[in-house]
């Protein structure tokens, strides 16, 4: 105890003697304003200590370095160009850095401090806007965007030779290197940069001196950043790079310089961020109508190989011509309607062709149809590297594809893929004719040799050949280069280099330029005249990541959305170890969502993973009938042991080499929607080829429907061996208690598969167990014999609802309490996991199958639809410190709006409710809440209003627990399915009034029918508290808790602007009930669907419905006569029909014909259906409408009064059903008069009725 005292006092000493050092150091700047928990803030507005970042940085770093350290920069809201590199570049010379928090400063508004690298380019793409390489940095509540890099890249330096020595077997003490740890970021949006968004890394990189030398040692050992912590983030739309493949950039010389350095990708004219020179990825709208927007064309390969740019005479494109790297699985195919001068067929392609794209019609042709070379040369493999357009009917050429090769034109003479051939001869589709060597020389006269590769080449205006030179034995980084022949010299000088570095003045400092392609290039044109050369490069695009983790030892991703990003979503790669990866959103990641790669010791666990039907982040897939005419969604998990870098891997000492995966956990995840939603392989060139995978387990984890455009390409589960069958595959692996829920298809390859080169591998192979896995439908035959196997139906809640972007409910695939999924898991030690997806303790004995536990159901539910309890919750301060929360729980057998209703009779202190929360289940865990309110006062109300699906629910009802003094709460809970409804505002003016409620025509009242006491009428929605003054005239209650409604006049809206008729508005509640709180915001825009007319007034709306097969993000029906324009082209609706609309990824809608009550008027003839009729109904509007999609029922409230189907009488005070698609009558639901209501209904909700 003393001990510790002194210590504490030591420490309290040393501050204080610190004090006036760093006082007066600090004072160095502006006047300090005074802000708890920061010792400087940076800020572009009020008082503050520093403008700039930097100068903050500055002025720790002048703090003298025996100090204490730690210090917490607060940066204010505002816009931040500036890199911001936390590093110690200098053996511990700025020791001051060590512990600093970069944070926003606290109390600010909802603004955040944002960071921004527009126009600061770097020394190389692996730079970042913010570099850590310093230990227990912390960066919170930032924004960091727009980097020419990176977004935040923390290095934990390798170690290496202190010069560029060849010892194999070198001197530890003679290696230098720096291993970080404790970095935290945390609350960040990370977005739209080049590269990566986050990446923290013990890699070895090119170390980039002031002067721009690139240094890269010879021997490395690793040091691995340790605890790495990346939690509450947001990560999206990274790599930016990648995100139109294949892509062409346009650059040109900066004015006056020459220098092979001296290249600029970003002016007035050029604008590779939002406006590439080409692109060709194929996007579709959602519903599968092939679409081309702008240049965007149909090329089935992400790559380029080699280009030619064809300009017209306004110096814009005329012809892109392209030749694709050879592909691994067949050729490709572009489908007929992409296609021209091919007899009306698709166009199948690989590598020996060169196809042509024309801009002004979007179609493609052969230019060169390399087919005759497999006659023509000795090599059957030939393809093209690089191509050049001479004149008509000639082609320069160059080839690989064998280590030498002769042609029949040419004799015997052995040629090489150093060669630069002449063709001539027919162009086309019947390409034929012969070659000859370019100027008749052989590859001595290019100064290369017979191991050497001539690969993409151009002419420079000044006639030069400019080319990518692969020379045996070379840096991998010079064929990624461009290099010009010196015909006076006879040698190869740079023309281009990777890293844009030039002197701007003799004697300065380097200037770094910007390189769209960052790590290398495969294609190149160069077009222009004089010294003003256009050069056009292209390649491969490697995607990069949007969060991850690369050779570190300890790292954590916890609770992040990582979405969108054009590359891999959250990564875990070579040599990462005792990585965490929890509770994490992952979405429409274009190459990969959860990835994890040769990688030591990893948990995945509770995450959701998900591709949605946002097809811009599709991609041609890889399949083992080849590439096809169709997109694929990405992976959902996928663990892979992957080929590393030939050049980082060889500079590696032993103890740093990759290692294949081992001690994997992948459990308690889901996955949906993607082409596969469980992966793994091994590559040919892995460091797993030649060992096993050890101990990779996975299980419980929901995977649910497989898709993409080919049908033989995709499988919800997938196991790949790209390596020699007979070495081992797995060893000590599982794979169990895996629910597998797939729509029948008639192809058992759909729920699970295997693929190997060889077609050879068998399941399961030995080192993995199978067991206890459910599919819904039979597997392959190999995959019966698993014991405990489960195959049926798994009941899932909403296994088929809509893959929206950022809508998908991890409920949807929670098990119903009749699932054959319950209790039938295998339990063990190695499968042992304490709690599910949401924090759910599993059950003792038999667990569930899937990433859901449910709990054991209460047969006998404290409560059900129309009842009314009373309760009371309590805490107690002392001396026990115990507390009772209100219990109550319901079962809905069908998906159901409720309404829940708690009224606060008494209890102490205010408030004495602390929170109402409703879960699927009683239990302790937050994370299970789907709705709550929060505090309720004495005699107040709070409410919550939603639509569920079938299932167990549970409302708790929370006391003030961490009062000072002991609560009590009693209170009376009311649930109940309401009917909502709007009165219209004719002959309302002074309002109205039913169940002792005073009303208007902007409010939304509910009716409740209860059993064990009187009907109850309700006040949900004060239109006046949120500044509604119209009348209300559409309802409805959609995802969850968000209403939609329609104004029935204009008004202009705070932040919105003006809406009307036309329009529809969301509202997310607060709060609901007589003092409303909540937001608005405008999801349907009339206008943007050319609704304008008196006519087109919405009268009738209704949320995501699922009729049948198909799903409707929204059903409308309008005043008068309007008219949609679907793909299949205009048709037209009265006022009685009720459209069905489909959003689009891009926010618009797509029109259907749903309830059409005369029939279809002005269709296209093929789409005639049978009219049918509902008498009485086809004279009148539908003035309110709700759509029950469990029972098939369209609810109805009519303007005016009819007789429906000649003898129901029904008013406008009144609801009725009309049976669907039979169109016949359903009975009066609801008679106003009946339960005080005598007013007009404007507007209908309701649902479970």
């Amino acid at each position: 105890m003393h001990t510790k005292r002194i210590v504490r006092w030591s420490i309290v000493l040393l501050l204080l003697l610190a004090l006036p050092v760093v006082a007066a150091v600090l004072a160095q700047g502006p006047e300090q304003p005074q802000v708890p928990g920061c010792d400087l803030i940076v800020a572009h507005t009020g008082n503050y200590n520093y403008y700039s970042i930097n100068d903050a940085l500055n002025a720790l770093k002048a703090i003298p370095q025996d100090l204490p350290y730690g210090y917490t920069i607060c940066l204010r809201a505002g816009v931040y160009n500036e890199k911001v590199w936390i590093q110690d570049d200098n053996q511990d010379q700025y020791y001051q850095l060590r512990g600093l928090r970069l944070v926003a400063e606290p109390g600010s508004d909802d603004d955040v401090p944002t960071i921004d690298g527009t126009g600061i380019y770097f020394r190389s793409w692996y730079d970042g806007l913010i570099m850590i390489r310093e230990s227990g940095i912390t960066l919170e509540g930032l924004e960091v965007r727009n980097s020419h890099g990176r977004g935040i890249f923390i290095y934990g330096e390798d170690a290496h030779l202190a010069y560029n020595g060849d010892e194999p077997h070198p001197d530890p003490d003679e290696m230098q290197g720096d291993a970080i740890y404790d970095v935290l970021l945390s609350n960040l949006s990370v977005h739209h940069n080049w590269t990566d968004g986050i990446v923290a890394n013990g890699q070895d990189q090119p170390e980039v001196g002031l002067n721009g030398y690139v240094f890269e040692p010879k021997v490395v050992h690793r040091y691995y950043p340790t605890n790495i912590v990346v939690r509450d983030s947001v990560i999206y739309d990274n790599a930016q790079k990648a995100r139109a493949m294949p892509v062409v950039f346009e650059g040109r010389r900066i004015a006056g310089v020459q220098d092979a350095s001296a290249w600029e990708f970003i002016n007035a004219q050029l604008d590779p961020w939002n406006n590439p020179f080409w692109q060709g990825k194929y996007v579709r709208d959602p519903h599968g109508v092939a679409a081309v927007n702008g240049d965007m064309s149909f090329f089935p390969d992400e790559d380029l190989d080699a280009i030619s740019v064809m300009l017209n005479g306004a110096d814009g494109l005329d012809r892109m011509l392209i030749s694709a790297p050879a592909s691994q699985n067949g050729s490709r195919k572009i489908p007929a309607a992409h296609v021209t001068g091919n007899g009306g067929a698709e166009l199948v392609y690989d590598g020996d062709d060169i196809l042509e794209y024309n801009p002004a019609t979007g179609l493609w042709s052969f230019y060169f149809n390399g087919d005759f070379l497999k006659t023509e040369s000795s090599c059957s493999s030939l393809t093209v590297d690089g191509f050049e357009v001479i004149a008509t009917g000639q082609l320069l050429l160059s080839f690989n594809g064998c280590a030498s090769f002769t042609m029949t034109s040419m004799g015997a003479t052995t040629l090489y893929p150093s060669d630069l051939f002449l063709f001539n001869g027919t162009l086309g589709a019947n390409t034929s004719g012969t070659f000859s060597r370019y100027l008749d020389r052989d590859y001595t006269k290019w100064s290369l040799g017979t191991e050497d590769n001539l690969l993409d080449f151009a002419f420079d205006p000044s006639g030069a050949l400019v080319g990518r030179i692969k020379r045996k034995g070379s840096d991998d980084k010079e064929d990624k280069e461009l290099f010009w022949f010196d015909e006076s010299g006879k040698v190869w000088l740079p023309y281009m280099h990777m890293e844009l570095k030039y002197p701007a003045v003799e004697g300065q400092p380097l200037t770094y330029q910007f390189n769209p392609m960052g790590n290398g290039i495969m294609a190149v044109s160069i077009r222009g005249t004089g010294g003003n050369p256009r050069l056009f490069i292209g390649g491969k695009v490697e995607g990069t990541v949007g969060l991850g983790f690369t050779a570190t030892g300890s790292s954590s991703a916890i609770h992040n959305h990582v979405y969108q990003n054009y590359g891999e979503g959250l990564s875990s790669f070579f040599n990462a170890r005792n990585v965490t990866v929890r509770d994490n959103v992952v979405y429409d990641n274009i190459h990969a969502n959860l990835y994890v790669n040769d990688v030591q010791s990893a948990v995945v666990d509770s995450n959701i993973a998900y591709c949605s039907n946002d097809r811009r982040f599709w991609q041609m897939g890889e399949n083992p009938l080849g590439r096809e005419n169709g997109y694929q969604p990405s992976r959902g998990l996928a663990i892979q042991d992957e080929t590393p870098a030939k050049k980082q891997e060889d500079k590696l000492d032993a103890a740093s080499k990759t290692q294949p995966s081992s001690h994997i956990t992948i459990a308690n995840n889901i996955a949906a929607g993607c082409m596969n939603n469980f992966y793994f392989s091994k590559n040919s060139g892995s460091p797993g080829k030649d060992a096993p995978a050890n101990d990779i387990r996975v299980f419980h984890n929901t995977l649910v429907e497989a898709r993409g455009d080919v049908v033989d390409a995709y499988s919800n589960v997938l196991f790949t061996n790209k390596i020699n069958p007979d070495a081992d595959y797995f060893v000590n692996s599982l794979f169990a208690n895996n629910l597998i829920a797939q729509w029948p298809s008639g192809k058992p390859d759909h729920i699970i598969s295997t693929w190997d080169k060889k077609n050879d591998l068998s399941f399961p192979p030995p080192g993995l167990e199978m067991r206890n896995n459910l599919y819904q439908f039979a597997p392959p035959a190999n995959f019966l014999s698993e014991p405990g196997q489960v195959i049926a139906d798994p009941l899932l809640f909403n296994a088929g609802g809509a893959l929206v972007a950022g809508l998908v409910n991890p409920d949807w695939y929670n098990i119903q309490p009749n699932s054959p999924a319950r209790n039938s898991g295998f339990l063990s030690t190695v499968v042992w996991t304490p709690f599910d997806f949401y924090g759910i303790a599993r059950q003792d004995g038999q667990p569930d199958i899937g990433a859901y536990e449910r709990p054991a159901p209460n047969d006998n539910p404290s409560m059900s639809l129309g009842e009314t309890v009373t309760g009371t919750a309590w805490s107690e301060t002392e001396p026990t410190g115990t507390f009772q929360v209100g219990i109550e729980e319901f079962r809905l057998l069908r998906p159901t709006l409720v309404l829940i209703d708690v009224l606060v009779t008494g209890g102490s202190p205010e408030p004495p409710i602390d929170e109402v929360r409703l879960s699927h289940d009683c239990t302790w865990y937050a994370n299970d809440t789907i709705a709550s309110i929060g505090s309720i006062d004495i005699n107040k109300r709070g409410y919550i209003l939603y639509d569920l699906p079938a299932g167990d629910y549970c409302i708790s009802i929370w006391p003030q627990i961490w009062s000072a003094e002991s609560t009590n709460a009693d209170y009376t809970l009311s649930l109940s399915s309401p009917l909502l409804l709007s009165a219209a505002a004719a002959g309302l003016a002074a309002g109205g009034d039913v169940g002792g409620i005073h009303f208007y025509s902007e409010d939304i009242l509910a009716y409740s029918k209860m059993k064990n006491g009187p009907d109850q009428w309700r006040m949900i929605f004060d239109g006046s508290d949120v500044g509604i003054t119209p009348n209300v005239s559409n309802i409805a209650v959609d995802r969850g808790n968000r209403i939609l409604l329609t104004l029935r006049a204009q008004q202009n809206l705070p932040t919105i602007g003006v809406v009307g008729p036309h329009d529809i508005l969301a509202f997310d509640p607060e709060r609901l009930g007589p003092d409303t709180a909540g937001t608005l915001s405008l999801v349907f825009e009339g206008v943007d669907q050319e609704f304008t007319t008196v006519g087109e007034r919405l009268d009738g709306i209704d949320g995501r419905v699922d009729v049948g097969q198909q799903e409707y993000d929204l059903i409308v029906s309008t005043e008068g006569v309007a008219r949609g324009d679907p793909w299949s082209g205009p048709m037209k609706h009265d006022n009685e029909d009720v459209f069905g609309l489909i959003e689009d990824w891009g926010g618009s809608f797509d029109w259907y014909r749903f309830f059409d009550v005369k029939g279809i008027r002005n269709a296209q003839p093929a789409e005639l259906t049978a009219a049918v009729s509902v008498p009485g109904l086809r004279e009148r509007n539908v003035f309110g409408l709700a759509y029950d999609d469990s029972d098939g029922v369209m609810y109805l409230t009519i303007r005016g009064s009819a007789y429906i189907h000649q003898h129901h009488h029904v008013t406008q005070t009144d609801v009725f059903a009309i049976n669907y698609p039979s169109y016949t009558w359903g009975g009066v639901i609801w008679r106003g008069t009946e339960h005080g209501w005598n007013y007009k209904i404007d507007a209908i909700e309701l649902n479970g009725w």
